[in-house]
């Protein structure tokens, strides 16, 4: 079979490899969670003293900011890898099956192996401009991954952390009905959802403590690979008409063929 009909479970592959090494190296693609700060804006609201000055975020600025970093890294060394197979698929199935000079061959490649590629960097670009449509995805094939996991963290950071065991009539609610709780968080409006969340389940005002910083930090982690799962499937079924496109365009050149030995009679 020719390497050209692996094309796509190349692409799938690579892209796969991708998503797990974000899953995996979470200290390095999502941010740390800064507790300082999120406590600051737990009390702040709490005491609802507006002569205190307002919570600093430098810190979690430039915690997104190193992660966004390496997420970009990651991404240009992804694309790399898959205009490189691309590339090297095309320019070897060219080179086996058409009689074409060595021009040709190199100009047929970049054209049919590297621009079609360009694709997927305007998905990408487009997931930056527009972070809300990773939510089509994310908000079912993440939910589903990661919704029971979270779920029992946030009941724990609630009774534990906060010994918060009143609830209220509208978490009770959402605890019925997990999609809309785990969805209601993204790494876009995490501090301020959650700190939100607290204080309207803090019917008691009591003073609220520092909770368990582990238990927040894996929260968040499993928020931003929700994100990342919504990001995985755009990327990964624009990976497939991206080479399916490719495959296609490429057996075109199948009509010309290596010439043809003629028996004399």
């Amino acid at each position: 079979m020719d390497n050209l009909d692996y094309l796509p479970f190349y692409f799938m592959t690579t892209t796969i490899v991708i998503l797990f090494l974000k899953r995996f190296k979470e200290d390095w693609f999502a941010p740390k969670f800064d507790m300082e700060y999120f406590h600051q804006c737990l009390t702040y609201k709490q005491d609802n003293n507006t002569s205190n000055p307002k919570p600093n975020n430098a810190k979690v600025l430039h915690y997104e900011t190193q992660a966004q970093k390496n997420s970009y890294k990651l991404t240009l060394f992804y694309f790399f890898i898959i205009t490189f197979v691309s590339c090297s698929v095309v320019a070897n199935h060219l080179s086996v099956n058409c009689d074409l000079p060595a021009d040709k061959t190199a100009l047929n490649t970049f054209i049919k192996g590297f621009l079609p590629c360009l694709i997927i960097a305007i998905m990408y670009w487009f997931l930056i401009i527009f972070p809300g449509l990773k939510n089509i995805f994310a908000n079912v094939f993440g939910y589903l991954i990661i919704s029971i996991s979270s779920n029992n963290r946030i009941a724990t950071i609630l009774k534990n952390d906060y010994n918060i065991t009143k609830y209220s009539s509208t978490l009770t609610k959402l605890l019925q009905n997990e999609f809309i709780l785990i969805n209601r968080l993204s790494p876009t409006n995490f501090y301020d959802i959650l700190t939100e969340f607290i204080q309207e389940q803090n019917t008691e005002k009591t003073t609220l403590t520092k909770p368990n910083e582990k238990n927040i930090q894996n929260l968040y982690n499993a928020i931003y690979f929700k994100d990342n799962i919504g990001e995985f499937f755009w990327i990964l079924y624009t990976c497939i008409f991206v080479s399916t496109l490719i495959c296609f365009y490429v057996s075109l050149n199948n009509v010309i063929t290596q010439p043809s030995t003629t028996s004399s009679t």
